[in-house]
């Protein structure tokens, strides 16, 4: 694959993966970009353990820690570290909830 230093996400097709998630992803050498889409009947059930870096687009989502709870709409960032330390699970409050991701390349989902 040839290197890019611009991406248009409205090139990229959408990946469906199920349970109302879907993204679309640039991947370069170790890390990769996401725009990830989660719909109001995402069940996350398991706790996440991975990194996620990303800037909310539109709608509100819940995401759950270890022992807290944070709300994060538009305009948010989101900054997670990997590690069980920041477990963490997701609930979608709006319609759908879209965000801007940038994780290194073996958090393939």
């Amino acid at each position: 694959m040839q290197f890019k230093h611009k991406i248009k996400f409205d090139d990229l097709d959408w990946i469906d993966v199920g349970d109302s998630m879907k993204y679309k992803r640039y991947q370069q050498g170790d890390a990769q970009i996401r725009l990830v889409q989660w719909g109001r009947d995402m069940l996350h059930e398991a706790w996440c353990f991975k990194g996620h870096y990303g800037y909310v687009i539109e709608g509100v989502a819940e995401i759950a820690y270890s022992g807290q709870t944070e709300t994060y709409e538009a305009g948010d960032v989101i900054f997670i570290p990997d590690g069980q330390d920041y477990q963490h699970r997701p609930k979608v409050l709006s319609e759908t909830f879209t965000f801007f991701s940038v994780e290194k390349n073996d958090q393939l989902r």
